[in-house]
C-alpha cells in the first residue's frame, strides 16, 4: 500500500510537473513573438483575425452581427488613426509656420538663400540644373504641341522693311496694327515723366543696388558681361565700373526677384500705347554699357510676347532677325535707339538684338508683357 501510494505521489507529481509545461510553453512563445519583426507580427495578426471571422461564420453569425461584435475593437482602430493623423497635421502646420517664420526674418532668409545657392554649386557638377532654366515645364507634356511659324506667317512681315518711328501713338492703333500684325515699331515720346529719365547714370545704379533694401540682397539672372571680375552680380560690377577701373564694358542682367523688380519699377512707368490688353510681367531688364566698341551684337530674350526696350541714357543699336522659315523670305531690320525713345517688338516674328553705342555711358530698361491675339 506503501508502495502505491508512493507511486501514486509521484505520478500526481509528474502530473504536476506536466501541468506546468503549458506555461512554460507561452513563456517561450511569447519570446518568440517579441523577437519577430513588426512585418512577422502584422501578418500574424491578420491570420488570426481571418480565422476569428471564419470562426464566426462556422458559428452562424452573419455579416451585420460580426460588424456589431467587432464595433468597439474597430472604434479603437479608428480612433488611433485619427489621432495619428491628427498628430501629423499638427506637425506639418508647426513647420508650416516655422519656415514662414524663416522667409519673413530677413536674416534667416537670406542665409537660406546664401546656403541655397552654395548647395546649387556644389551639386551643378553632378546634375546640370542650369538647363532647367529656360524650361516652360518641368515635366514634359506629350500631348502639347508647340506653336510654329509658318510660310503663311511669314506674309505679315515680307513687306517690311523698316522700323517705323512714331509718336502720340494710340492704344487701338497699337494694338490692331503693330501687336496684332506684329510690326515692330519705336515710339519718341513715351519717356518723357519717367524718373529714371533725370536719375540713372552708372553711379546711380551702383547707390541703388548697394543701399535699396530690396535690391542689395538679390541675384539677378540671365547675367552677361565682358567684365570677367563682375562674378555674374551687379552688386560686384557696378562699384568696379562706377570707379571708373574700366573704361569700355557692357553688362545686362534681368531682375527676376520680384520684389527688386518691384523697386525698379519706380523710376518707369507703364507705357501710354500699351493697350490693356496686355498685361505686363513681373519681372524688368537693365542694359549698361561705356564707350563699347564691338560690333557683336547681344542676343536677349524676354519671354514675353511683347518686349519693350526703353533707352533713358545714351543711345543702343537693335537688329531685329526674322525667325525660322521667315528668315527666308523677310529682311532684317535695323535701326538706333536715342536717349528718350521705346522699342516694341513681339516674339512671334522677331529675334531682338542690340548693341550699346555712343561714347558715353549707354543705359536701357527692358520689361515685356503677355496678351493674347484674339482679345
Amino acid at each position: 500500500m506503501k508502495s502505491r501510494k508512493m507511486q501514486t505521489k509521484k505520478t500526481s507529481g509528474g502530473d504536476a510537473t506536466q501541468h506546468q509545461n503549458p506555461s512554460g510553453d507561452l513563456a517561450g512563445k511569447n519570446d518568440d513573438e517579441m523577437a519577430m519583426s513588426v512585418g512577422d507580427k502584422l501578418q500574424m495578426i491578420d491570420q488570426e483575425v481571418r480565422l476569428l471571422h471564419q470562426f464566426c461564420i462556422a458559428k452562424g453569425y452573419n455579416p451585420w452581427q460580426i460588424q456589431e461584435k467587432a464595433g468597439p475593437f474597430v472604434a479603437a482602430v479608428k480612433k488611433t488613426k485619427r489621432k495619428k493623423c491628427g498628430t501629423t497635421l499638427l506637425k506639418l502646420v508647426a513647420l508650416a509656420a516655422f519656415v514662414s517664420v524663416l522667409v519673413y526674418y530677413d536674416p534667416a532668409y537670406n542665409a537660406i538663400r546664401a546656403y541655397s545657392r552654395l548647395a546649387a554649386i556644389e551639386v551643378l557638377p553632378y546634375w546640370d540644373w542650369a538647363t532647367l532654366y529656360n524650361e516652360h515645364c518641368l515635366i514634359e507634356n506629350p500631348y502639347y504641341t508647340e506653336q510654329e511659324l509658318t510660310e503663311e506667317d511669314c506674309q505679315r512681315c515680307e513687306n517690311t522693311t523698316l522700323i517705323d518711328r512714331v509718336s502720340n501713338l494710340a492704344k487701338a492703333v497699337m494694338a490692331e496694327y503693330y501687336l496684332k500684325q506684329d510690326i515692330p515699331v519705336i515710339v519718341t515720346d513715351a519717356l518723357k515723366d519717367w524718373p529714371a529719365m533725370d536719375k540713372f547714370n552708372v553711379k546711380f545704379l551702383d547707390q541703388m543696388y548697394q543701399e535699396e533694401e530690396k535690391m542689395k540682397e538679390m541675384m539677378p539672372c540671365m547675367f552677361d558681361s565682358d567684365v570677367d571680375s563682375a562674378n555674374d552680380d551687379p552688386r560686384v560690377l557696378l562699384p568696379i565700373v562706377a570707379a571708373d577701373k574700366i573704361s569700355q564694358w557692357y553688362a545686362h542682367w534681368e531682375n527676376c526677384d520680384r520684389q527688386c523688380a518691384r523697386a525698379m519699377r519706380q523710376y518707369y512707368q507703364r507705357p501710354y500705347f500699351i493697350p490693356p490688353m496686355v498685361q505686363m510681367g513681373d519681372t524688368n531688364w537693365v542694359f549698361v554699357a561705356s564707350q563699347y566698341s564691338h560690333d557683336r551684337p547681344k542676343i536677349v530674350n524676354i519671354g514675353r510676347n511683347v518686349m519693350l526696350f526703353a533707352q533713358v541714357r545714351g543711345s543702343s543699336r537693335i537688329q531685329l532677325q526674322p525667325k525660322s522659315p521667315c528668315n527666308a523670305t523677310c529682311k532684317i531690320l535695323y535701326g538706333s535707339l536715342h536717349r528718350g525713345e521705346i522699342l516694341a517688338v513681339t516674339d512671334e516674328l522677331w529675334k531682338f538684338e542690340y548693341t550699346p553705342t555712343g561714347a558715353k555711358e549707354s543705359i536701357a530698361i527692358g520689361f515685356g508683357g503677355l496678351y493674347d491675339d484674339n482679345d
